[in-house]
Formats: C-alpha cells, sequence, structure tokens
C-alpha cells in the first residue's frame, strides 16, 4: 500500500504491528527519527519526534518485539582491544 506519508521524510518502516511508520527527516533542522500513527492507511495525527539530533544513520528495521534498530555512519572506526585472559574486562580500551 503506497499513501501521503512516504512525503514526510526518507527511509519509511512500518512498525511490527502495523499501527505506525517509523521515518527519518530533517524537518526540524537536524536529521532524527518521527514516528506517526495510521489507521486504514491514513494519518493518525502529526508525527511526533522519536529522537533528535540523530545526525547520519541508517534504518536497520524491527526486532519481533517491536525494537527500532538503526547503525549510525561515522567517518571514523575504533579498534577495541583486551588485554588478559577471559573476564579481564580492565586491559579493554580503544586503540
Amino acid at each position: 500500500m503506497q499513501f501521503a506519508l512516504l512525503a514526510l521524510g526518507d527511509a519509511p518502516l512500518w512498525s511490527p504491528d502495523g499501527g505506525k511508520v517509523l521515518f527519518a527527516s530533517d524537518r526540524t533542522g537536524a536529521s532524527g527519527i518521527w514516528a506517526v500513527g495510521v489507521a486504514d492507511g491514513k494519518a493518525r495525527g502529526a508525527p511526533a519526534l522519536v529522537k533528535a539530533n540523530m545526525g547520519r544513520f541508517s534504518p536497520l528495521g524491527f526486532s519481533r518485539q517491536g525494537s527500532y534498530y538503526y547503525g549510525l555512519d561515522t567517518a571514523t572506526q575504533d579498534i577495541y582491544v583486551a588485554d588478559g585472559g577471559p573476564g579481564d574486562r580492565q586491559g579493554a580500551g580503544v586503540a
């Protein structure tokens, strides 16, 4: 089903229960995650900001329990190093 909500932002994803659509938008001047309720293929109310100031991110989808997963697009990569044997977390750090 297509409907006018697709014009609200990018990367729309239906929630597992079909009751809302989450999407990316910079309508406040910074990229954020927004949600709008849906019933009978129509928006229920105005979109609501779920998480502000996201920067660049990639929506990954929903878990079966309804958690929304996303990846942050960053220009750096960290390499983690752990010294010691199993269970030794004192030596863990960023290289």
